[in-house]
């Protein structure tokens, strides 16, 4: 599976799917929003599911490898409604820890 295609598979559903490697996804979320800050055709975020565009769009620009993985939760937490019901334990277990960190 390519980074991009784990990335989106955690995005859609965090707990579900195994946590991507945190020093590449730094990478290419730091990539995608400077895709998206530059105004050009953002052709590489525009591949992603919409739920995913939205969700990284709400990204802080100054984000870090200790607070990646925590933004992401944020980020799918809030798209979806900051939902207290979860499909799997894993994600429940995601968002308390997000939740300590903010």
């Amino acid at each position: 599976m390519l980074l991009m295609d784990h990335f989106v598979m955690f995005m859609l559903e965090p707990g579900k799917t195994v946590v991507p490697d945190q020093r590449c996804a730094l990478r290419l979320v730091k990539a995608l929003l400077h895709e998206l800050d530059s105004g050009t055709d953002a052709a590489t975020l525009q591949l992603m599911p919409v739920q995913v565009q939205v969700m990284v769009s709400k990204l802080p620009r100054d984000i870090s490898g200790d607070t990646l993985l925590p933004q992401l939760v944020k980020a799918w937490w809030e798209f979806n409604g900051r939902s207290v019901f979860f499909a799997h334990n894993l994600t429940a277990k995601l968002v308390r820890k997000m939740i300590k960190v903010f």
